[in-house]
């Protein structure tokens, strides 16, 4: 999977992404990732174009079962769905940011 596994912060970051499923770079600059979308996070109940930013979403994994490859934006996301997205560092971490639960 990632060419990048064993660099240092590697064990950190999948330890402080738990929501993520599985991380596969793709380049320098760009990652594929899988990531759920937990109960109480800010994306829960918004559509994807509301919520991907400058990510792809390749495919959605429904929580109840089922795979929508590319899924049209205004696709609603639900708890315990899981996003296939792909894009920079930096888009995806904006990203995982709004699909986690949010605490308080």
């Amino acid at each position: 999977m990632s060419s990048k596994a064993n660099e240092p912060g590697a064990s950190a970051r999948r330890v402080a992404c738990t929501y993520c499923a599985g991380v596969v770079d793709v380049a320098p600059e760009y990652r594929m990732e899988e990531i759920e979308v937990t109960s109480g996070c800010e994306a829960s109940g918004k559509r994807i174009d509301e919520v991907r930013g400058e990510a792809l979403v390749v495919a959605l994994r429904r929580g109840e079962g089922g795979v929508e490859p590319e899924p049209p934006g205004n696709t609603v996301l639900g708890d315990g769905d899981v996003l296939v997205a792909i894009g920079e560092t930096r888009a995806l971490e904006q990203l995982e940011n709004l699909l986690a639960a949010t605490v308080g």
